[in-house]
């Protein structure tokens, strides 16, 4: 575990700004402050888009690694694989690390959309097995004003949480937008 620690004082806020400024219930723009925060929206970069994903040149330049830990797992299992062989493994391998180089951005983030009314995103067959299915979303209620989204996959903690605060920032920022267009929009109704 990191020590780091997400700060939600401006997003707080401008929750209540944005509720002071439209009339809106908090538990309504909670629940849309988070889907924007993860999925993202005109204006802003959500988690997904902002969580980087691994370089396709940087994955193939690891082929030589790969190659060693095939031939060194041939040896001391004793598979007996051929030349050939080794080669279709250090293949299958890098062809896998390639389709998998957005899963923390992606699925991992993928059953917390889907629980705050996104769409999600597109997952490959082997989801069901992986970290990444144990991800969720709770939406603000009106007995518990709060919004959760938890992003499983495994490297989620270790590159995930500056993307989630900087989308935070993000959405905190269009709140403010929309919260001072809303007021200007009212106070020039009141004064015609």
């Amino acid at each position: 575990m990191s020590d780091f620690q997400f700060d939600l004082r401006e997003f707080e806020k401008a929750l209540d700004f944005v509720a002071d400024a439209t009339g809106k219930d908090s538990v309504d723009i909670l629940n849309n402050a988070g889907l924007h925060t993860i999925i993202g929206g005109k204006g802003v970069k959500g988690a997904i888009q902002r969580t980087p994903r691994a370089n396709i040149a940087d994955i193939q330049k690891e082929a030589d690694i790969i190659l060693r830990m095939v031939i060194k797992e041939n040896s001391e299992k004793r598979l007996g694989l051929n030349r050939e062989q080794i080669g279709e493994r250090v293949k299958k391998i890098l062809n896998q690390r390639k389709q998998a180089r957005g899963y923390t951005a992606g699925p991992g983030w993928n059953k917390a959309a889907v629980a705050f009314g996104g769409r999600g995103v597109k997952i490959q067959g082997g989801f069901d097995k992986s970290l990444a299915r144990f991800g969720s979303g709770t939406k603000a209620r009106p007995s518990l004003l709060v919004s959760e989204f938890v992003n499983t996959a495994p490297a989620a903690e270790l590159i995930g949480q500056k993307p989630l605060q900087d989308a935070l920032n993000d959405v905190t920022r269009d709140m403010i937008e929309y919260g001072l267009r809303k007021l200007a929009s009212t106070m020039k109704k009141v004064s015609a």
